[in-house]
């Protein structure tokens, strides 16, 4: 298992751990994603972007791709 920042997955997804520089909502919970935070963006290849907090998105979609902590930096795995 690897461990990148950004993960392409079959059917033209893309999953990025980015940091917010404006306030988004979580689309699982629907709670603000705070300025400064690390969060999960899924973009599908058409379509508008999904933003997830860390562990919304483990909830959600952690039977494809995994949210990894290494040395205190977000990453994402598959597999």
């Amino acid at each position: 298992m690897g461990c990148a920042r950004e993960v392409r997955l079959p059917g033209g997804f893309r999953y990025r751990v980015r940091k917010t520089a404006k306030q988004h909502t979580c689309f699982r919970c629907r709670r603000t994603i705070a300025v400064g935070e690390l969060y999960v963006e899924e973009r599908p290849y058409r379509g508008t972007p999904r933003r997830y907090h860390a562990e919304c998105f483990g909830l959600e979609m952690g039977h494809r791709v995994r949210v990894v902590g290494a040395g205190g930096e977000l990453c994402l795995g598959t597999g």
